[in-house]
């Protein structure tokens, strides 16, 4: 929004009255503080002639609003990524970091905080290391759910 009223050379107040907003209404989603409703980022879309997108103003978009720009991720250059949280605890994470990082589209990503770190990685991979967890704790060739199922029996047969 900001580089739509610096091109034109507009007021935010007078975008404001355009769409029958307080000034401080727009301000706050300006700024990030706030996000709009389906229906005002539509209405906001329409009063900028398409330059402001709804999708952007609600964080649908790849490409994003001044306020999403503030939040997505950008690279540190050294492999490591830095990432805004916003007022309402919202982050963008770009399809640069996350190709940057090894992740592809559609793959589930789990967030771990350890210690004062948040270890990321895909669900898939968590997976894998959970079942080469599981087969190093658990001898080869044994019965998990049958010991399970037997020792449930002799419980219940006790009772």
């Amino acid at each position: 929004m900001d580089q739509y009223l610096s091109r034109k050379r507009g007021s935010q107040s007078a975008l404001a009255k355009r769409l029958g907003l307080a000034a401080g209404t727009l301000s706050s989603i300006r700024s990030g503080q706030r996000r709009p409703s389906t229906a005002l980022a539509k209405r906001i879309e329409a009063a900028t002639d398409g330059e402001v997108s709804a999708a952007a103003l609600l964080g649908l978009a790849e490409t994003a609003s001044a306020f999403d720009h503030q939040l997505a991720a950008h690279s540190l250059g050294d492999g490591r990524w830095a990432v805004n949280v916003g007022a309402d605890g919202s982050a963008v994470l770009t399809p640069e970091m996350t190709s940057a990082l090894g992740f592809g589209p559609g793959e589930q990503l789990l967030f771990v905080k350890v210690g004062g770190s948040v270890v990321v990685t895909s669900g898939a991979d968590a997976i894998v290391r959970a079942r080469a967890t599981f087969s190093r704790r658990v001898p080869v060739n044994t019965d998990v759910v049958g010991d399970f199922l037997a020792d449930r029996r002799a419980e219940a047969a006790r009772e």
